[in-house]
């Protein structure tokens, strides 16, 4: 199994978070090349079992942890971690550190939004940050022929997630 970091903006992962987004669409780089009715791939014959082994996202089976905007702050309750998509989790200690566990995952529903300054790219979330984990279940290539750009292939990868990542573990 492999574990590769996948960037996602807000709107996606409020979906993700709430159990209404369960497949993912890239654009395909290179797009396929139409070859005397066949589709190609970097002059390999696409098909979905071959396919599967192209996707630069993974294969079923591995695993997406997704970084997102963030910020790191200290409160009275120790270190919190904050998610520009909502949410922040709590790690109850002065400075967090890769073998941190979670003591509590707050919703901005349940508190006010907390107003934090230094927001970071989501490139440089660590892994140890992210809350995220997604498992890919399938993949397979999509022809979207009304997509409004030139490029009309994509990798379709669905997934399940596992609302929490390393950092609840």
């Amino acid at each position: 199994m492999k574990e590769r970091p996948l960037d996602l903006k807000a709107k996606d992962i409020r979906l993700i978070l709430a159990g209404k987004k369960t497949c993912l669409h890239r654009m395909m780089r290179p797009q396929p090349v139409m070859d005397d009715g066949f589709l190609t791939l970097n002059n390999q014959l696409l098909h979905d079992a071959h396919a599967i082994k192209l996707c630069p996202y993974g294969q079923p089976g591995n695993q997406l942890w997704i970084r997102e905007t963030w910020c790191e702050t200290l409160t009275d309750l120790g270190a919190v971690i904050a998610y520009r998509a909502g949410g922040c989790i709590v790690i109850g200690r002065s400075s967090p550190q890769e073998d941190d566990h979670l003591i509590h995952d707050y919703s901005f529903a349940e508190t006010p939004e907390p107003d934090f300054d230094g927001w970071q790219s989501s490139r440089e979330m660590p892994r140890w940050a992210s809350r995220l984990l997604l498992e890919i279940t399938n993949v397979r290539t999509q022809h979207i022929p009304h997509s409004g750009c030139r490029e009309k292939w994509f990798w379709a990868i669905d997934f399940k997630a596992i609302k929490q990542g390393k950092a609840a573990q």
